[in-house]
Formats: structure tokens, sequence, C-alpha cells
């Protein structure tokens, strides 16, 4: 088994202590625009509040695992120390504001990637403990989202998201996560459950290859469209190399599928740091947790990852 030894430890050190440095998330920025700018065109009461404002108060709250109550005292302390006089906002509010913030997350990351990595987790929304289980057994139904992301290979970065019901299947939004990625991208990588002509067809409508595992059993096709080449040539490929499963293992290798370890890396890091957990219980609010945590995510991993080498 191939083992990795970290060369950056001094650096991801570092990296690893700005991620729960205030200064990173009250950012002299956010204290400049905690109060809105004036709209002569805006109609009825003025907002006490920016969106960066209250960007600011959610960051720490996932970050710092706060509660609001005690997210209000924390925020508030944190400018006495600092000798700022601003107006903190009430609890409900920021509860409230936060649900109108997805258009600050249409786009997760300025990064323009040439290859995406795509998979899905479920994150719970309500239910019973693992112990409480186990113990006394299931009595409530558990509910959970799913929560789909694309990321950059190289920066590990979060490019695309989406958040659905849990019934919803991988291949159903690899469509709509492809529509989203930048147009720098060319190589989107996913596991068999984007094995579909929909995953295929928009892959081919946006000039991006689409390196996916046929499932399978899996047929050539032989009158092609032409979205339905590249999985042509996938079969033609494993059936070239003996048709098993070792000429399927050989295939992964040989087009880089195994990059999409890295995507797995990513969903734990993410749960590792916010939870499996979602702490919203209105659906719209559920989203907008998940995207703000991901652009969180993202933050941190701009600060600096390990970098290894094999040995």
């Amino acid at each position: 088994m191939s083992q990795y030894k970290v060369r950056n430890w001094s650096q991801y050190n570092e990296s690893l202590k700005k991620r729960g440095s205030l200064s990173l998330w009250v950012s002299e920025d956010a204290v400049k625009k905690w109060q809105p700018q004036k709209d002569p065109h805006f109609i009825g009461a003025p907002q006490q509040y920016s969106d960066d404002a209250i960007l600011c108060l959610m960051a720490l709250k996932v970050v710092y695992k706060l509660p609001y109550r005690q997210l209000v005292g924390f925020v508030f302390s944190i400018f006495a120390f600092m000798k700022v006089i601003v107006k903190i906002p009430h609890f409900t509010t920021v509860a409230i504001r936060a649900r109108a913030l997805g258009k600050h997350f249409k786009r997760l990351s300025k990064a323009t990637p040439t290859d995406l990595v795509f998979d899905s987790s479920g994150f719970k929304i309500y239910g019973e403990g693992e112990w409480k289980v186990r113990q006394h057994g299931k009595q409530m139904r558990r509910r959970w989202k799913k929560f789909h992301i694309g990321i950059c290979p190289t920066t590990h970065e979060i490019i695309v998201a989406e958040v659905t019901e849990l019934e919803t299947a991988d291949c159903e939004v690899g469509p709509r996560l492809l529509e989203k990625a930048p147009r720098s991208v060319k190589r989107v990588i996913g596991d068999g459950a984007y094995d579909t002509w929909e995953c295929y067809k928009s892959a081919y409508e946006r000039d991006q290859k689409l390196i996916v595992p046929p499932k399978s059993g899996a047929v050539f096709h032989e009158k092609e469209e032409p979205w339905q080449k590249a999985r042509n040539d996938a079969i033609c490929e494993i059936i070239g190399l003996g048709n098993n499963d070792e000429a399927m293992k050989f295939w992964k290798q040989l087009v880089g599928y195994h990059d999409r370890s890295l995507v797995e890396t990513s969903i734990s890091r993410f749960k590792g740091v916010f939870g499996p957990e979602l702490f919203s219980k209105r659906i719209d609010s559920q989203e907008i947790e998940l995207m703000l945590k991901a652009s969180v995510l993202n933050e941190m991993t701009r600060q600096g990852m390990p970098k290894g080498v094999m040995v």
C-alpha cells in the first residue's frame, strides 16, 4: 500500500492555527461594511446591518459551533475587546437574515479549474442518536439532506454544490452541477452513479470529458450519438484490457479515475470540521447552512494544505 509523508509541516501547522484566528473571520473589511450602504432607490425601512455583517456572524457560528444567543454574546465581547463601537443584531435577526444569503453562494470559489470530481454525502437533520437507537431501538424516522459537491483536485476547493433530499439520485444532479461548473473545466470524474446518458450529454454539450466507470454488463452501442462516444470508448478499452475486474482496475489507473478519492477526503474533512448534522430546521435555511459551511471550508483550505510525498 502506498504511504505519504507530509513535507510542509511548518506551513501546514501555521495554516491550522490561522483557521482558529478571529482575525480571519472578523476582518477589518467586515467591520467597515457592518452598516449597509444607503440605496436611494430602496423602498421601505432601511436595514440596520449589511449582508457582510450577517455573513461574518454566521461564519463565526459554524466555525466555533455557537448557538445563536451565545453567538451574539461572543461577538459583543470581541468588539468590546477591540474597542469597536457597532450595534450587534438580535439573535432572531441573524437567523432570519441568514435565510436570504443564498445569492452570496452562487459561486463558492473564484478558481478556474480544468478538472472537477463529483460525489455526494448525507447530513442528518433530526433523529435519535446512535447510542439511543442501539439501546432502545429506532422510534422516530430519521431525516437527511444530501449534499452534492464538485471539487478541484488540485486546490481541494469546493467549486460547485447543490442540496437535495436524500432520495434524489446523483445522476439527476450531475447535469445541474455540470451546468454550474466554470467554462474552464474540461474533465469531470465521478463514480458509477453518474453513468447515465443525461450526464454524458450534458458533458458533451459543454465540451467536457466525463470519466465514469461503465456499469457491470454495459453494452457497446452500434448506432451512437455524439455524446455516447465517450462511454463506448470506455467500454472498448476495458474489453481490450481483458474485460474483467483486473481490466477495470487497470483502466481506472490509465484514465486517472482514482483522483475521485480526493472528493471523499473533502467530504470527510467537511464532516470532521462541522459535524455530520445540521442545526437549521427550515428547508431553505438548511441549504444556506451547507453552502455557508462549504464557503468557510474553502477559506480554511486556502490558508494551506498538507503536501504529501509518496515514500
